[in-house]
C-alpha cells in the first residue's frame, strides 16, 4: 500500500548552491528533520544530501519499494511541463520487511520519500534540487536549509571536548555469541537448506557521545572504494551509518548492473605476501566458491523474468577492502519492456548474499534463530529518479549509533561445510571495520 502525505507536488527549482563538507551538513539537518547521506565509492563517486520531507511516499510496515515509486511517479503528474531529471524518491528497506513480529527498530521497515532538497555533487558541480508542495514556495524551502547547506559549521555541536583519558574509551559486548553457535550448528544439520545468512550483534559503549561525522570520515578514509552512508529519521533518533562494498542494483535507462559478493578472508593490509596468499586460499576454497555460486546462481535466477541479455562474470575476482577480501562477480543486463527499476530491486532484495538459499526457508531460520530485529541492517537504501535511474545498495558494515551506544551488525553465510568457530571469527572481523572507527573518534 502506498501512502503519501496528501500535499500535491507543485514546483520544483534548481539552482547551484555551495556545500563545502556534505557529512557536516547531514550532521546538522539530522537534528531539524529526516536526513539521507550517500556518496559512491572512489574519489569521483556522486556525492548526494537528502534533507526533509516533501511528500512521504512510504511509511507502511508491509510494503515494497514498487509501492514507493508508484507514489512517486503519481507525484510527478501534478507538476505542469517536465520533471526535473534529477528529482528523486530516497529511503530505506528493512531486511525482512514482511515480519510479521512488531518490529523494534527506530527507522521502520520501510521508509521512502521525496526530499524537500536534494544536494547532489558531480565532479566541480554541486546541484540542490528543492521540490515544494502545497502553497510553499521554492524559495521559503531553500531559505529553511541554506545555512545548513553552504555554512554547516554554524551548526556544529561537538560531542565530546576528548577521549577517554585513560585510554580505555569503549566497552564491548558481544550478546549473541552462545546463540550464534547454536544456530551456525542447526543450520549445518538442516538439509532442507543450503545457505542461511546469520548475523550477531557487538553493543559499543563509549564514555563520551559518539560524534557521527567523524566516524563517517573516518569509514571515507579506510574504505574508500565503499559507498558511505547515513539515514536519520530526525530530531533526537538514532542514526543509521556504515561503509558498504556491497551494491544491489545500479539502472541507467535500461542497462542495468549488480554484483555477486560472497566468500570472504581476513586480510593484512601491512603484510602483501600473507595477503596474496590468504586471497588464493578464499579463491581455492571449495565452501567459499560453493557459497559465491548460490548467489549468482539465485541473482540469475531472480533477473531472468525481468531483464534480457544477462552477461555473468565468468570466474570471481578478488575484491580488495581495508580488513578483509570478498568473491565478486559482476553481472549486467537490460531491462525487459514493461520491467521497472523498482520492480528489479523488490525482486532482488534481499539477495542471498545476507539472506540464503532457499531465500523463503532461510528468511523463517533468521526469524527463528537470531534472536533480534535487523531492522535496516542488510536491507536495502537507495534513489529512483525522475527518469527512471536507480540506485540501491545493501546496507553491510554498518552500525546504529545512539548517543554514546552504538550497536554494529554483521553476517556469515552458513552451509553444511562450515564451522561455528569460524563463523565467529568472521563475524568479529568484519564487525572491527567500523568497531576500529568508533574507537579512532573516541580516543582523538
Amino acid at each position: 500500500m502506498t501512502s503519501t502525505c496528501g500535499r500535491p507536488l507543485r514546483e520544483v527549482s534548481v539552482r547551484a548552491v555551495k556545500c563545502p563538507d556534505f557529512i557536516a551538513s547531514f550532521d546538522a539537518g539530522r537534528r531539524r528533520g529526516t536526513a539521507f547521506y550517500r556518496t559512491g565509492g572512489g574519489t569521483d563517486g556522486e556525492q548526494m544530501l537528502a534533507l526533509g520531507e516533501a511528500i512521504e511516499l512510504l511509511s507502511t510496515d508491509r510494503a515494497t519499494v514498487g509501492g514507493a515509486a508508484a507514489g512517486f511517479f503519481d507525484a510527478l503528474t501534478d507538476l505542469a511541463g517536465t520533471a526535473e531529471p534529477d528529482l528523486r524518491m530516497v529511503g530505506w528497506m528493512a531486511f525482512d520487511p514482511g515480519d510479521p513480529r512488531p518490529h523494534s527498530s527506530d527507522f521502520g521497515r520501510c521508509r521512502f520519500f521525496v526530499p524537500q532538497i536534494t544536494v547532489l555533487r558531480r565532479g566541480d558541480e554541486t546541484r540542490a534540487i528543492i521540490a515544494a508542495t502545497g502553497d510553499k514556495k521554492p524559495e521559503a524551502i531553500w531559505s529553511r536549509w541554506c545555512d545548513i547547506i553552504e555554512r554547516p559549521e554554524r551548526h556544529h555541536t561537538a560531542a565530546s571536548d576528548a577521549g577517554s583519558e585513560d585510554g580505555d574509551a569503549l566497552r564491548v559486548r558481544w550478546p549473541d555469541d552462545e546463540r550464534f553457535r547454536r544456530s551456525v550448528r542447526r543450520v549445518i544439520a538442516d538439509e532442507a537448506v543450503e545457505k542461511v545468512v546469520l548475523a550477531r550483534r557487538a553493543v559499543v559503549e563509549a564514555s563520551l557521545p559518539i560524534d557521527v561525522a567523524e566516524v563517517l570520515r573516518v569509514l571515507g578514509r579506510d574504505f574508500l572504494s565503499c559507498t558511505r552512508f547515513a539515514i536519520a529519521a530526525g530530531g533526537r533518533t538514532p542514526v543509521f551509518v556504515g561503509a558498504t562494498p556491497e551494491r544491489l542494483v545500479a539502472i541507467e535507462g535500461r542497462k542495468l548492473s549488480t554484483m555477486a559478493l560472497a566468500g570472504t578472508t581476513r586480510c593484512d593490509d601491512a603484510d602483501e605476501e600473507s595477503r596474496r596468499v590468504a586471497e588464493q586460499a578464499l579463491v581455492d576454497s571449495t565452501k567459499d566458491r560453493v557459497e559465491h555460486r548460490y548467489v549468482i546462481d539465485d541473482i540469475r535466477q531472480r533477473l531472468a523474468p525481468i531483464c534480457k541479455d544477462l552477461d555473468v562474470g565468468k570466474i570471481p575476482t578478488i575484491r580488495r577492502l581495508h580488513n578483509v577480501s570478498h568473491l565478486e562477480t559482476t553481472i549486467s543486463a537490460r531491462l525487459r519492456a514493461g520491467s521497472e527499476p523498482a520492480e528489479v530491486v523488490d525482486s532482488l532484495h534481499p539477495t542471498p548474499a545476507v539472506c540464503g538459499v532457499p531465500t523463503d526457508r532461510a528468511r523463517v531460520m533468521i526469524r527463528e534463530h537470531e534472536g533480534f530485529d535487523r531492522g535496516p541492517y542488510a536491507g536495502t537504501l537507495g534513489w529512483i529518479d525522475a527518469d527512471g535511474n536507480a540506485e540501491f545498495d545493501v546496507a553491510l558494515r554498518c552500525g546504529v549509533l545512539d548517543g554514546r551506544r552504538a550497536t554494529l551488525f554483521a553476517g556469515a553465510g552458513i552451509t553444511a561445510d562450515s564451522d561455528p568457530e569460524v563463523e565467529v571469527a568472521e563475524t568479529r572481523r568484519k564487525i572491527g571495520a567500523i568497531k576500529r572507527a568508533l574507537a579512532e573518534v573516541c580516543r582523538e
